[in-house]
This record gives C-alpha cells, sequence and structure tokens, in this order.
C-alpha cells in the first residue's frame, strides 16, 4: 500500500523541492510524517482503542452503540448490498465454468436424407425427428480474461464490505455525538430552570422593595424583561432537547417515545486520552481508503478485461443423446446421437466498439486514481484539524469552567449585598446574566471538547481491528470473499 501511494503521489512538474536523496529513499515520507502534528511521543506510537466509544467510561453510551449497530435501517442496507456484491461475485465465478443443459428437440427435415439427397422430385419428402439429451458447452479461456473478471468482483465485495464498516464508524461517532447533545441540552436545560427561579425570586423581591419605595418601577420593569428572557431561552433549549432526542432515537432505530437516556450531566462522561498512533496506520484503519483502494483495484481488473476481449475466442460444444424418427427405431443403436463443435472466433470489425470500451475504462483507473489520493489527502488533514481542535477545546473548557465558577461566586455575593441595600438592581442584574451566559458556555465548551475526542476517532479510523500485513482484519479476503458473511466481521 506504501509502494501504491507513492507512486499514486509522484511529484510532477509543480511539484516542490524536496531533498534528493530522502525521495529517492522513501518517497512516501514527505506525505506520511512519522507521527501527527501535535501528538506526544507517548501516544504517537500508541494505536487508537478498537472499540474507542468505550474510552468514554459510559455504560449508558455502550448500550446505545450496540442498538444502533442492530437495528440501524441504513446500516442493514448495507449489508444487503454486500450479499448482492457477493452475489455478483459468485456469478462471475459461476460464467467461467462449462454449463450443461437438457435438451429436448423436435425436427421436421426436407429432404429427408439431407440437403442434395433426392434426386427427383418423387423422391422429396419430410422427415420428423426427435431427439433428448444433455448439451456441455465451454469457453476455454487461454488468455486470463475469466481471472481478471474474477478479481474485478472479488475487489467490488472487498469495496461493499468496506462500504459498510465506514457507514458503521460513521453511525457510531454519530450517535456518540447525538448522545452528548441530549446530556448537554439537559444540563442546559436545568440550569435555564434554575436562572429563571433566579430571575422571577429575584423579581419578586423589587416587587416588595417596590411597595415599600426602596426601589423604582424601571427597575422592576428591567428585572421582569430579564425574567421573560430567561424564560424565553428555557423554552428554545426545551424545543432543541426534543429535536436531539428525536435525533438520537432515528439512529438507534427507535421512535423517539421509546427512547430511555438515563444520564443528564456531561459530568459523567470521562475526556478520553487521545493516542493517534502512526499516521501510516491510517492508511489501513481508514474503511473509505480500503474502498476506494479495493475499487482502484477493480477498476484496474476491468481493464485487464477489456484488453483480453481483442484475443479470440474458443468454444466447445458437445450434445449427445437419444433420436428416433419412429417408435420401432427407438430401442435401436442408431437412435444414439453425438455432435461434437469446436469454434473459434476473432472480431475483424466491430465499430470500434471494443477500443472504446478499453479506453472508458482506462479513463475509470485514472479518475480512481485521483480520487485514491485526495481521499488519502483529505483524511490526513481531517486527522491533523481533529488533534488541534481537541487542544484547543480542552484550554478553552478550563478557561470557560473556571469563569462560570466565579460568575457564580459574584452572583452570590451580589445577591447578599443587594439583600443588605449596597448596590442596585442594575447590579444584581449584570451579575445574573453574566453567570448563565458564562455558565452555558462553559456546558457547550464541554460537549465542544467531547466532540472533538469523537472527531479525532472517527478521523482515525475508529473501530477496526488490526492484524495481519496491513495490520487490518478483513471480514472476507481473497477467494473466501464470495461467500463469506457479513456478520462475520471483526470490526464491530
Amino acid at each position: 500500500m506504501l509502494a501504491l501511494l507513492a507512486g499514486v503521489f509522484a511529484p510532477g512538474p509543480l511539484s516542490w523541492a524536496a531533498p534528493k536523496e530522502a525521495a529517492a529513499e522513501q518517497p512516501w515520507k514527505r506525505w506520511l510524517p512519522d507521527r501527527w502534528n501535535g501528538a506526544s511521543a507517548e501516544t504517537g506510537r500508541v494505536p487508537p482503542p478498537e472499540r474507542w466509544w468505550t474510552e468514554f467510561n459510559n455504560a449508558e453510551l455502550e448500550e446505545l452503540v450496540q442498538i444502533a449497530l442492530s437495528n440501524n435501517f441504513n446500516l442493514q442496507t448495507a449489508v444487503s448490498r454486500i450479499a448482492q456484491a457477493e452475489a455478483r461475485s459468485r456469478v462471475s465465478h459461476a460464467g467461467h465454468l462449462p454449463t450443461v443443459d437438457a435438451i429436448v428437440r423436435s425436427e421436421l427435415r426436407a429432404p429427408e436424407f439431407g440437403i442434395g439427397t433426392a434426386p427427383t422430385r418423387a423422391d422429396y419428402a419430410t422427415r420428423e425427428i426427435y431427439q433428448a439429451g444433455l448439451r456441455v458447452a465451454y469457453e476455454v479461456d487461454l488468455w486470463g480474461r475469466g481471472a481478471y473478471e474474477t478479481q474485478a468482483a472479488l475487489a467490488r465485495v472487498k469495496a461493499s464490505y468496506f462500504a459498510r464498516e465506514a457507514l458503521a464508524e460513521s453511525l457510531v461517532s454519530d450517535v456518540t455525538t447525538s448522545y452528548f447533545a441530549v446530556l448537554a441540552l439537559r444540563e442546559r436545560v436545568k440550569f435555564a430552570s434554575d436562572n429563571v427561579a433566579i430571575a422571577e425570586a429575584i423579581e419578586a423581591a423589587l416587587k416588595t422593595r417596590m411597595v415599600s419605595g426602596d426601589v423604582s418601577v424601571f427597575e422592576y420593569e428591567q428585572q421582569g424583561l430579564a425574567t421573560a428572557d430567561a424564560l424565553a431561552r428555557l423554552y428554545e433549549l426545551r424545543r432543541n432537547l426534543a429535536t436531539a432526542e428525536g435525533d438520537l432515537a432515528f439512529l438507534i432505530g427507535r421512535p423517539v417515545s421509546l427512547l430511555e437516556v438515563r444520564g443528564t450531566s456531561l459530568r459523567d462522561i470521562t475526556v478520553p486520552t487521545i493516542r493517534p498512533g502512526l499516521p501510516s496506520d491510517l492508511l489501513c484503519r481508514r474503511p473509505d481508503l480500503r474502498e476506494a483502494e479495493a475499487l482502484l483495484a477493480a477498476a484496474r481488473a476491468d481493464v485487464g478485461v477489456a484488453r483480453k476481449s481483442f484475443m479470440p475466442t474458443i468454444s466447445l460444444t458437445g450434445e449427445g443423446g437419444y433420436g428416433i424418427s419412429s417408435l420401432h427405431t427407438a430401442l435401436a443403436p442408431q437412435a444414439l446421437f453425438t455432435d461434437l463443435v469446436g469454434q473459434l472466433a476473432k472480431s475483424i470489425f466491430d465499430g470500434g466498439r471494443r477500443k472504446d470500451d478499453l479506453a472508458e475504462r482506462q479513463g475509470r483507473e485514472l479518475e480512481l486514481i485521483e480520487a485514491y489520493q485526495s481521499t488519502v489527502l483529505a483524511a490526513m488533514r481531517d486527522t491533523d484539524e481533529a488533534l488541534v481542535g481537541v487542544q484547543m477545546t480542552e484550554q478553552r473548557e478550563k478557561v470557560l469552567s473556571h469563569a462560570a465558577e466565579r460568575a457564580q461566586r459574584l452572583v452570590e455575593l451580589t445577591n447578599k449585598v443587594f439583600t443588605r441595600g449596597a448596590t442596585d438592581a442594575v447590579g444584581l442584574l449584570e451579575s445574573q446574566r453574566t453567570a448563565y451566559r458564562t455558565g452555558d458556555l462553559a456546558v457547550s465548551a464541554r460537549l465542544d471538547r467531547l466532540r472533538a475526542a469523537v472527531d479525532v476517532y472517527k478521523a482515525l479510523g475508529g473501530g477496526q481491528v488490526m492484524d495481519g500485513a496491513c495490520n487490518v482484519a478483513v471480514a472476507a479476503t481473497g477467494d473466501d470473499a464470495a461467500t463469506a458473511s457479513p456478520k462475520k466481521s471483526k470490526r464491530w
């Protein structure tokens, strides 16, 4: 695979300068660094876990993931596409074997004993012949076209497996982020409800003090507007929570009325330590890269099929059985017949069909080469961006969490001072707004940090079982791909 990557990423006329000795020795290093940007020496060489969602240490999340992998309809559709690809592979293999057909034939022959056998018109007669037997046909594959067709079919079976794995990987990451979104919104709804309760309590206190003449009507009405604003935000958060719960229920294949989520806060979620492993592992871990590689192999085999179509075809046909023209000869030795035909055919003129078919398949191969290298670069970009996102969201969460704690203490102090009459309602209102805003931002920051961790695992190709020469256990490879069952996949 590294050799393939080196080939498709060969520098063109506009490539940048690089040390000649390094490029000649290991040209793929310019595309695959020794470690990821920002990864430490300790975590840079440790591969990420296979079941990465367990790193969050949440039993409910693990349960939801397993339900989604069993019930999601899009994933079941991908499994059906695997079965279709396997069936097409078996059809391709069966097409290279001899065929045996049972035949029953009725024939009217004139002249009676064949063309030119009736010397006079009086001797011209029609004879009825009835035949029953077997026909065996076989096309001799001297040029290896059948082998190329088999390779293309098996490569497409592999591609269908990897497409299913890519969909499963996306499904798991979507379930995880949706679960985190539900918990974050529940926490924000609880926080907004507390904020509404505080605003209503302050409004009631201001009303009492307004009656006694300690505060003005202006200050009371200003607090009433703040209470209404807090209520409006609460209703909006509840609507967003209902939408998030509906999205999660759809992903696990259940109606939202049957969704049961026990978690209430992101504080119960452990933020994992990201271990990205080596960049070269990405080529074997990402199912979309493996799918693009398999499709490229199929296109390359298709080019071989098109080339072999220019060669002559050799076919053998044999028939044998019993044939009679009257019942009294049914058991006679001459009722047994055989017919053996060998044929060699070479196309002389087909209007350029074979030539254009070869050009089309070669163009498809070049297209998939470009698509493969683009997919590799996109995967590396996604991983680098996700790793940077983990670092930045971690720092942002720390800052906002500390600010939320300080803002909450400020509200408590301001409330005590206001109760004693040492400050006005404007100061209390401003501290209240600040505490809610920073607290809400802190919850969102923790959600962003968890999402960033999920993005890293998704970019690295999570869910893969590392083993073998390419460091990935494939559910079915080689000749076994045509008969393997999707349920035997070792990845999820």
